[in-house]
């Protein structure tokens, strides 16, 4: 795919419990590390102290996502906070969240405020589903339509990347919108073996290409091991 697309949306889709958002975690640090660009982020299942500690355990290399994993990995607090502000890089990290009551398409606002004001390059939203459960299950479909139509038109007209996280049906599709799959320009369906004997294995995401406008290759396009001493996601040997 070319590394991570701008100019429109792209999904990664599994089931729940996939290690998604490590994942997100992954690509989020790798611009920071690697890159120029600036990046905004809405992890709406954790708060913003679990998103930058999570994000220092990336720069430290080892485990410090609790005070207790620090304490023990001997990392000091003082440590912790020194490692989140650096990998952050201050204005290239922008970290928002969207409250229980908010107007799931307050979304919209956020990701353009994001884009034109901090100069995100990139939006990562985690996940999808959970802006449905905000607005009522039973409006899911016509929310998450509404919010995918938008939110494309936002990625064009601005040229910024929109990076989501979907939950699938048991059928692969998105669920409560498979509209969603329309207006993406990518698609990436992640799959692991939890049930799996083998650590190895049980460990191991693969990347499967389904949709790919820009470029149009689709298929297998390698894996990732999440190390669950560390709690980091490297290259897979497999």
């Amino acid at each position: 795919i070319r590394g991570i697309v701008k100019g429109g949306l792209t999904f990664l889709m599994a089931p729940p419990g996939s290690g998604k958002t490590e994942i997100f975690r992954k690509l989020e640090t790798g611009l920071l590390n690697n890159s120029d660009k600036k990046i905004a982020l809405l992890h709406m299942e954790e708060q913003k102290s679990t998103t930058y500690r999570a994000m220092a355990t990336y720069k430290l290399g080892v485990n410090v996502r609790t005070k207790e994993d620090a304490a023990e990995n001997k990392i000091t607090e003082e440590e912790v906070i020194k490692a989140a502000q650096e990998i952050a890089q201050g204005n290239r990290t922008i970290v928002f969240e969207m409250k229980s009551g908010d107007d799931p398409m307050e979304i919209v606002d956020y990701v353009r405020l994001a884009a034109s004001v901090y100069g995100a390059d990139y939006v990562f939203v985690d996940h999808v589903q959970r802006l449905a459960y905000m607005g009522g299950v039973e409006g899911a479909t016509n929310i998450l339509t509404r919010i995918a139509s938008n939110l494309a038109q936002i990625a064009k007209e601005l040229n910024i990347g929109v990076i989501m996280i979907s939950h699938i049906n048991e059928d692969g599709h998105t669920k409560y919108a498979k509209s969603l799959e329309e207006e993406a320009i990518m698609l990436i369906k992640i799959e692991r073996d939890k049930e799996s004997t083998d650590e190895e294995i049980s460990n191991t995401t693969q990347f499967i290409v389904t949709k790919n406008r820009p470029f149009s290759k689709l298929g297998y396009a390698g894996a990732v091991y999440y190390d669950p001493k560390t709690t980091i996601i490297r290259e897979s040997k497999l």
